[in-house]
């Protein structure tokens, strides 16, 4: 069994505005594969009510209209995680309208519902012979801060604490053959974990389970081995394009093309507008991991493969030169967590007198690389 898994979805934007999203070299990489999960970091829903408290806070609004949704079908998406911290944007009806059109194109979820029980149950798969257990989650007074968790009597993500967790994983261990763990955690451009949730991650593997796949940061970040399992802290954005935002800071559709192609763009979230624009991500937020999953005679295999979001917001696997360096020092982070101390890596990597490390970063900050 094949089992695709990548970052975070978001199947409305700007994409609506242009004709074509997706290379088909991409679409035939990814149907090669049994299944494809992903996580799909926002609510669909048109003219929907959005959640008060982060209209207040001025907070971002992220979503996608029903007839956006296609998007996520046309990728050929079978399980979506829907623990994350723009699910809930639409309110209660956004998430109720989300689940609906995911039912109806027969795509499963797993992290969110319309209660507590409902949210934290695993998601089973079982096909050729083997069973998977998957579970999504946001961790409790962690980043990302804010989320509407489920309750036993009322609807959200499944927010949860880490002993919480690893107990339920160690359970399913014993009833099925794989688990696999998909948090949505971190700090949001940052590549390294904070210290809470590389300890994290370990004790995820040492309660049971086979693999550890993050996401939130909109960045891919370091991904090591811990007794021979698949850890990797985010995996980054997948299909998450430029988008249109009004003030205070609510995602929002323009009529047409051409008013879309009038408004002015802004780097990644501006904080400061007084007028609609399109928030536009930097280079280093353009670039996602793939992460192939084979479980063949008991073994799991499991290996990466990046994309990228071009200058058109067109989702391509990502080659040349440019891939290579980040392949390179994705290996390199690879190395230095798997066998040293995290607070010695991460001392080396945020050192000021770390100059390869401080001119990536500011590379794929500020420019759009060569093949974009």
């Amino acid at each position: 069994m094949k089992i695709l898994f990548c970052g975070d979805i978001m199947p409305g934007g700007v994409l609506p505005y242009q004709d074509v999203f997706v290379q088909m070299d991409l679409l035939a990489y990814m149907k090669s594969f049994d299944l494809r999960i992903g996580t799909l970091e926002c609510a669909i829903g048109n003219n929907m009510k959005y959640e008060p408290s982060k209209m207040n806070a001025e907070m971002n609004i992220v979503y996608a209209r029903n007839e956006d949704f296609f998007r996520v079908k046309e990728l050929g998406i079978d399980i979506v995680s829907l623990a994350n911290n723009h699910i809930f944007d639409l309110c209660e009806d956004g998430l109720k309208n989300t689940i609906n059109l995911l039912v109806r194109n027969n795509i499963k979820y797993v992290g969110a519902g319309m209660s507590l029980e409902e949210a934290s149950a695993p998601l089973i798969i079982e096909r050729d012979g083997f069973s998977i257990a998957i579970f999504a989650c946001c961790f409790s007074g962690l980043k990302p801060v804010w989320v509407t968790a489920a309750t036993s009597t009322s609807s959200g993500i499944w927010q949860t604490d880490i002993e919480t967790i690893c107990n339920k994983i160690t359970d399913a261990k014993k009833r099925y053959d794989y688990v696999i763990v998909m948090p949505h955690w971190g700090i949001e451009l940052k590549y390294y974990p904070p210290e809470e949730y590389y300890l994290y991650a370990k004790q995820m593997i040492d309660a049971g389970a086979d693999s550890v796949l993050g996401s939130h940061t909109h960045t891919i970040a370091p991904h090591w081995k811990y007794k021979g399992k698949t850890i990797c802290y985010s995996m980054g954005n997948f299909m998450f394009p430029d988008f249109c935002m009004e003030v205070p800071k609510p995602q929002y559709y323009p009529e047409n093309k051409e008013e879309c192609q009038l408004l002015d763009r802004r780097w990644f979230y501006p904080k400061d507008f007084s007028s609609p624009v399109v928030s536009v991500w930097r280079g280093r937020n353009r670039i996602g991991s793939m992460f192939s999953m084979n479980i063949k005679r008991r073994k799991i295999i499991v290996k990466y493969r990046l994309v990228v979001l071009d200058n058109n917001n067109i989702l391509k696997i990502y080659t040349g030169i440019n891939s290579w360096i980040v392949s390179f020092r994705m290996k390199v982070w690879d190395f230095l967590y798997s066998h040293f101390k995290y607070r010695f890596v991460n001392r080396f990597l945020d050192n000021k007198y770390n100059v390869i490390e401080r001119s990536l970063d500011k590379m794929e900050a500020f420019n759009i690389h060569v093949e974009l």
